[in-house]
């Protein structure tokens, strides 16, 4: 993995094998940003959401969600699956904290230091439960496998592209999300 600079200043990670980018190279912050917290997160009506992202990825739509719920002091229930962990050293070279406030850097880490497969309060205003698997393993219809958590009411579907990953894309898994 190669780490590029995008438009709005923020960093993302190229896979050359994939040829594919984390994020937007016009901004890893401002796409999370407006897809995720402005058009996702703040438009649910739900007062206490139960969160599904698929791609925990570098955590920075986790980041953006524990910080907004923070400022609104809405409790949020965020569930992020991830087939890959990234490397902590690679997330101190994207260095997302520096761009949004150093006041925030151990709430950043502390994501990405909660244990794999338990649920962790990361503040009174967000609990964590990261899953270390394959989503299409975890959501395959034939498998009959759920996660036992509660029913969803947003997903962050931050998958690479379908025709990088096109297992990802199955009609058959999207199926399954809008059932939970």
């Amino acid at each position: 993995m190669k780490l590029e600079q995008t438009a709005d200043g923020s960093y993302t990670l190229y896979v050359p094998e994939l040829d594919e980018h984390y994020h937007s190279v016009k901004g890893a912050l401002t796409e999370s940003q407006h897809i995720f917290i402005e058009m996702g997160l703040k438009h649910s009506p739900v007062s206490e959401p139960h969160i599904l992202e698929i791609g925990l990825g570098t955590g920075l739509n986790a980041f953006l969600t524990l910080l907004s719920a923070e400022e609104t002091r809405r409790k949020v229930h965020y569930t992020g699956i991830e087939r890959y962990p990234l490397a902590e050293e690679t997330l101190k070279q994207l260095d997302y904290p520096r761009l949004i406030g150093k006041q925030h850097e151990e709430d950043y880490y502390a994501i990405h230091r909660a244990p794999w497969n338990t649920e962790t309060e990361v503040s009174p205003w967000f609990t964590l439960h990261k899953i270390e698997d394959d989503f299409t393993r975890l959501f395959n219809p034939e498998e009959g496998s759920r996660p036992a958590v509660p029913l969803y009411d947003i997903i962050y579907f931050d998958a690479f592209a379908p025709e990088k990953q096109p297992e990802m894309w199955e009609q058959s898994l999207f199926d399954t999300l809008y059932k939970v």
